[in-house]
């Protein structure tokens, strides 16, 4: 269900079309808040990271599922 602040848009990814619910949302990191806006679906057959926009072109990002951490990186664009 969507809120009168949702946009929708349609995707089409590995999966096929998705409907994908757009949301401002602010992310606390070490160094600060970045604002960003986040897609959210529930079509997906698996979780999954979607996009690139606002946050993984401003972090270094890497996922160690084996030892379930997540390291960060700020990248300062120029």
């Amino acid at each position: 269900m969507t809120s009168k602040k949702d946009k929708e848009e349609e995707t089409l990814g590995i999966a096929g079309p998705s409907k994908v619910y757009l949301h401002e949302v602010s992310l606390y990191v070490p160094g600060g808040v970045i604002a960003i806006v986040a897609g959210f679906t529930e079509q997906l057959p698996v979780a999954a990271v979607l996009g690139m926009n606002g946050f993984f072109d401003t972090f270094k990002v890497v996922f160690d599922p084996s030892a379930r951490r997540c390291e960060l990186q700020r990248m300062f664009q120029t």
